[in-house]
């Protein structure tokens, strides 16, 4: 990655996540894997990093991390052990900047969610840091009361 390397979405990333909707399954994931490194992961890689330096002059203390495995993008394979629904595939791409204290994705920071037709950016950060009240979110043992938003774009 490149300081400043991202220039927008490519088409691809939504027209990519459309067909994967009408062929959720592996055979079709397999033949068009190396279009989702190149349409999905490359550029939201790219995203990801040109939100860190922004970030950084929000606060130090949220993360952006680009890495494909174990960064900010979540992972695109679903969890179906307990599911109905065995579709293998997420039809989406998110994106988390976790508050440095949280560990899980239901950590305090932004998310970014692009599908097509409904892209939205959601916030999840504390507004007082206070034992006992409000709602919980995973942020190093504290309860934190929250604000919620979520923008559509």
């Amino acid at each position: 990655m490149t300081k400043n390397r991202f220039v927008g979405f490519p088409e691809d990333l939504f027209r990519f996540l459309e067909e994967l909707s009408m062929n959720n399954n592996r055979e079709w994931f397999t033949a068009n894997k190396r279009r989702y490194q190149t349409s999905v992961v490359a550029p939201v890689s790219d995203f990801i990093q040109a939100m860190g330096e922004r970030l950084n002059r929000i606060s130090p203390h949220f993360t952006a991390d680009p890495r494909p495995n174990g960064g900010s993008m979540f992972r695109i394979y679903r969890d179906t052990r307990f599911s109905h629904d065995k579709r293998p595939y997420k039809e989406n791409v998110g994106c988390h900047f976790r508050h440095v204290t949280g560990k899980s994705a239901h950590a305090l920071g932004f998310y970014l969610h692009l599908q097509p037709g409904a892209p939205k950016f959601d916030t999840c950060l504390a507004i007082l840091a206070v034992p006992d009240v409000g709602s919980p979110c995973d942020s190093g043992g504290y309860t934190w009361r929250i604000a919620e938003s979520a923008v559509q774009v």
